[in-house]
């Protein structure tokens, strides 16, 4: 007779890859918004260099992404002093 297979308590392969993906596209959207606000309003107090399209097309596109990583570094430290919490009980 054949063993039945032990579940794994991984993550399931394609599912968790679609979810990772589509949350990070949100959070991209999300940052995209905040990075354009927060950017809008420091351009009526900073300084002028901060009209020139260059440097605009650079922070609008760093700047979300920046703040992905950021994100991911934070979730990623959450949950390793969790699974340290949970196995200390």
């Amino acid at each position: 007779m054949r063993k039945s297979r032990k579940k794994r308590k991984g993550r399931p392969g394609w599912g968790f890859l679609f979810a990772t993906g589509l949350f990070a596209c949100l959070l991209l959207l999300f940052n995209g918004a905040v990075t354009a606000a927060l950017y809008n309003n420091f351009l009526a107090i900073g300084p002028r260099a901060m009209e020139n399209s260059k440097v605009e097309q650079f922070v609008l596109f760093v700047g979300p992404i920046t703040l992905l990583f950021i994100e991911w570094w934070i979730a990623d430290f959450a949950i390793d002093r969790w699974r340290v919490f949970r196995s200390r009980r």
